[in-house]
């Protein structure tokens, strides 16, 4: 079949395309477009729930937090599963869309005995990316010419991201930060996590993980140039406009992915276009060459690295990273569940750091740790299964190993950064990933069995059902706590007036936080810091204890107790909470038991 990036006008057969198609495909474009600018939680500020003091509808266009995605997600698989209904094909395209679509959210359930907070947000999180995941899965095997626009839609929004970065790297951060340094001139308190953003540098920087962004760029640069060469046929010369449009495209990309300094993604880069270019065919000799200059390269990257500021720092914390996974793998053969990894790490880390991951920064790792060896296997299977399909079909065109390098790329980056948790990186993985092998599939011989037929439709409902409720739960409790964060540290000066007056307020917001978060620490954790702050010291003990209840090994709860009771001249009680800290998290600077 026509594997080109030309859309085609009407369905493969030939037939008009019924309503149901049409609407999972519009939805998939739009939503592949904003991937990396909205949903994908790339071009936002995570911290926005408590950065914008304004109503629900302003806060969740405004800010349209990671979670929305899970709501959209959950929307398209329930749009697919009634507008395009059940394929019957079989082959790579199909096993690896099983795997994304239900594999992944298995291995999610398995985490589910850890911390209630990690457990929601984790399985959410997942059921999401497997909506997602089906959804596209459903589309391009009942009509596959839309995954040519989902692709262009992708590539669009790479584009636009990078455009937005470049304006925001030289001109729009300059004017942000001057604006908040006259604000604290005025005497406005600004929160230290926003003015520690404000100092990055790094392209959208004081807004996103550069890393998360740096790994989403490994995937969209290829797939944008692609399109911007097969965009060149559309003009006269072709071959001069493919030159300039793939040209230009490229140094966009690669520049904006410089400008992340994610050292880890310029090796992910290297060596997935080493492979590229040992791939085609070439004399030994040039392939000796290629892999020599690949040493050289990442000679000269180590050696630059170990002179700059930083040095292996990162390295070494990622070393730790899997150590403790290893530790809790062998500790815990069926998983530990979620959170377990960050209480874990705190315990037995080795750097002398307060820095506490909430996450081993890989994919694999991250699911063997706390969901066990089951869960792990999930995981893997779920990301290399697609890539041995991608391998068997790279030599039938430029489309077939862009896709192949690319999602080799971005699939070194996520088994060594961080990125599991951003939508973006995952949902564009497992586009690209579906957009290559699911056209390719064959028919069925047999239609399934009307038995296996309905299972297979109430999994799929449960997964589109879990995916919008259980993110759009997580979204209003995540909007409550925005709410809640922003009387108890306000950026400015006319709240900090309102919220020191009215503690009536800290406690209503609170209140509404249980209704949608009753297991979670943080909010009794946040409204103890609001009445320490306050001097009503016994107040603040039982929502620290509160809080403590609920999350019995959170070593910064300790801590806060042993000042509160120093303060109180309870030297016994802060004697066992400080003990308590330092044994839960030796490493901290602050929670080390001096002789």
């Amino acid at each position: 079949m026509n594997h080109s990036l030309t859309p085609a006008a009407r369905t493969d057969n030939g037939g008009p395309e019924p309503f149901g198609v049409r609407l999972t495909g519009v939805l998939l474009v739009l939503g592949t477009f904003l991937l990396p600018l909205k949903f994908g939680s790339l071009a936002v500020m995570p911290d926005a729930s408590g950065f914008l003091d304004v109503s629900w509808a302003a806060w969740s266009i405004i800010s349209w937090p990671a979670h929305t995605f899970g709501i959209f997600s959950g929307l398209l698989l329930l749009a697919a599963l009634f507008g395009c209904g059940l394929p019957h094909r079989r082959g790579w395209g199909t096993v690896s869309a099983l795997l994304w679509t239900a594999g992944l959210p298995l291995a999610a359930l398995l985490g589910g005995r850890g911390t209630p907070d990690f457990v929601f947000g984790a399985v959410s999180h997942f059921f999401a990316v497997g909506a997602f995941a089906g959804g596209a899965a459903l589309l391009f095997s009942r009509a596959p010419r839309w995954w040519r626009p989902a692709v262009i839609a992708l590539a669009a929004g790479v584009l636009l991201t990078c455009l937005c970065g470049t304006y925001q790297y030289f001109i729009g951060m300059a004017a942000t930060r001057a604006y908040v340094a006259q604000q604290q001139a005025e005497g406005v308190r600004i929160n230290p996590v926003i003015l520690a953003r404000l100092a990055d540098n790094r392209v959208y920087g004081p807004m996103v993980s550069c890393n998360a962004l740096a790994g989403f760029l490994l995937l969209g640069a290829p797939v944008a140039v692609l399109c911007a060469v097969r965009a060149g046929d559309h003009f006269e010369p072709k071959r001069l406009s493919r030159i300039v449009l793939g040209t230009g495209v490229f140094l966009l990309t690669i520049g904006v992915l410089a400008l992340t300094r994610s050292r880890g993604a310029f090796v992910c880069a290297a060596v997935a276009g080493t492979g590229w270019l040992l791939d085609r065919k070439l004399s030994l000799a040039v392939r000796w060459w290629i892999a020599g200059m690949l040493l050289l390269l990442l000679g000269a990257g180590a050696f630059y690295v170990h002179q700059s500021e930083r040095g292996f720092l990162s390295t070494g914390e990622r070393a730790d990273y899997l150590r403790t996974s290893l530790y809790m793998v062998r500790h815990h053969p069926l998983g530990a569940g979620w959170g377990a990894f960050y209480h874990t790490h705190q315990r037995i880390k080795r750097s002398g750091s307060d820095e506490s991951a909430r996450d081993p920064h890989d994919l694999i790792a991250s699911f063997s740790a706390q969901c066990g060896i089951p869960g792990g296997l999930l995981a893997a299977a779920a990301l290399l299964v697609p890539l041995a399909g991608m391998w068997k079909l790279r030599r039938r065109g430029r489309w077939y190993k862009a896709g192949f390098w690319s999602c080799t790329a971005l699939t070194l980056h996520l088994l060594m950064d961080i990125g599991i948790h951003i939508p973006a990186t995952l949902a564009a993985l497992i586009l690209v990933e579906l957009a290559v092998l699911l056209p390719n599939d064959q028919e069925a011989p047999h239609p399934a069995s009307g038995t296996w037929r309905n299972v297979r439709m109430a999994a799929l409902l449960l997964i589109g059902i879990a995916a919008a409720g259980a993110n759009g739960w997580w979204l209003a409790g995540e909007y409550a706590f925005g709410n809640l964060s922003a009387l108890v540290q306000p950026q400015d000066g006319e709240m900090i007036r309102y919220s020191r007056n009215h503690p009536e307020a800290v406690l209503a917001a609170y209140g509404e936080c249980l209704r949608f978060r009753p297991w979670s620490a943080y909010p009794p954790w946040l409204a103890g810091d609001y009445f320490w702050e306050a001097g009503e010291l016994s107040a603040a003990r039982g929502f620290y204890d509160a809080a403590l209840a609920r999350d019995p090994d959170q070593a910064a709860l300790h801590w806060r107790l042993a000042l509160l009771a120093a303060k109180e001249g309870d030297t016994g009680s802060a004697q066992f909470h400080r003990r308590k800290a330092h044994t839960l998290f030796p490493a901290h600077p602050l929670y080390r038991i001096k002789p």
